[in-house]
Parts: C-alpha cells; sequence; structure tokens
C-alpha cells in the first residue's frame, strides 16, 4: 500500500511496514522516539528528512529499499540495525547510522550517499556477510566503525572497512547497475558485467 505522511516524532511503541512505500514526506518517513521498527518488502524513498528515524530502538529490515532520502536513511541514536536482502542507497548524509547499537548486515547493498558514510556504528559491533558498501561521495566513507567488522565474503569500494573473516574483497569498484526494477518487491541494483 502507500502511506501517506510520516508517522511523527514523539510516537513511542512498534511499527511495521509491509509491502508498503514510504514516500515524498516533508520530513522523515518513520520518525520515533523509542520501539521496534520492522519493515519488510517496502519501499521508503524520497523523504525530505531521514528515511528511517528513531532516537531508541531497533530497526528490522527484510527485502526492502531505502534510498533518495534527505538526509540519513537509516539512523538511530542507541539501538541495533539489521538488514538482510535488502537495498540502502543514494539517500544524501550516511546510508546506515546508529550511535550506540550493533549493526548486522545479511545479503545487503550499501552504496552511493552523497555526503555521508555508508555504514557507521560509533560503539558498538558491526557484523556483515555478503555484503557490498561502496561508492559513498563527498566526506564520507564506506566504513565508519569501532572494532574490526565480523562475518565475511563482503566487499568494499574504498578500503575503509575493517573486515575480519574470510573471502572479503577491500579497495574495489564492485560495478553496480543504477537503482531500478530487478525483479522481486523493491528496486535492487544489479551487478554489471565483469564485477568481481
Amino acid at each position: 500500500g502507500e502511506i501517506e505522511g510520516t508517522v511523527p516524532y514523539g510516537t513511542s511503541g512498534d511499527v511495521e511496514v509491509d509491502d508498503s512505500t514510504v514516500s515524498d514526506n516533508g520530513d522523515s518517513g518513520v520518525n520515533t522516539s523509542n520501539g521496534e521498527i520492522d519493515v519488510s518488502d517496502s519501499t521508503v524513498s524520497g523523504n525530505s528528512d531521514t528515511g528511517l528515524n528513531t532516537a531508541s530502538g531497533n530497526f528490522s529490515l527484510d527485502g526492502s529499499t531505502v534510498s533518495d532520502n534527505g538526509d540519513n536513511g537509516i539512523a538511530v541514536s542507541s539501538g541495533n540495525i539489521g538488514a538482510v536482502n535488502s537495498t540502502i542507497s543514494g539517500n544524501v548524509d550516511t546510508n546506515l547510522y546508529t550511535g550506540s547499537g550493533a549493526i548486522d548486515l545479511t545479503n545487503v547493498t550499501v552504496a552511493d550517499s552523497l555526503d555521508g558514510d555508508g555504514v557507521a556504528n560509533g560503539e558498538g559491533t558491526t557484523t556483515m556477510l555478503n555484503t557490498i558498501v561502496a561508492g559513498h561521495g563527498g566526506e564520507g566513507a564506506d566504513c565508519s566503525v569501532a572494532g574490526t567488522i565480523g562475518g565475511g565474503y563482503n566487499l568494499d569500494g574504498d578500503g575503509s572497512c575493517p573486515f575480519g573473516g574470510a573471502g572479503n574483497i577491500s579497495n574495489t569498484d564492485p560495478l553496480l547497475d543504477s537503482l531500478g526494477n530487478n525483479g522481486g518487491p523493491t528496486f535492487t541494483m544489479a551487478l554489471l558485467a565483469g564485477s568481481p
């Protein structure tokens, strides 16, 4: 479905977005003070501020795309972010940020923020598996995280992600296509011919 209007800041409690589009709001797409935010098979795009934002709570993203928002893609001051089979791209500032909490990404593409980091984690642990982080311009880096990134079989574009584990590729262009309809519930970024 189409959701018009943001979930306003100050809202306390859990939010579930399923098989929906949250777009073109004059503020954030979802903006709560605390609670669990679960997004599945949905698109959060084109909002004037952060796509998904909470002061204190946890995010779960599955089969979804967060793109082209006017500030961060996903931001939480204190809380965890988990994403599976999802794309976070083209947001103006940092694509994915937590000030204090865990980030866990599996089969995720984080790409092409205009002026911020790809993945930023101030204090918590970061784990990635089969994940691409690339194309962050301006003053941003692909990764700005505390400690070593757990997991394996990941790729970064600028060498800034401190990968641990096996099978990682660093400082390499993944050759991503632009965001588009490649099948599935939301737009994704396909790999071009010659991608490593």
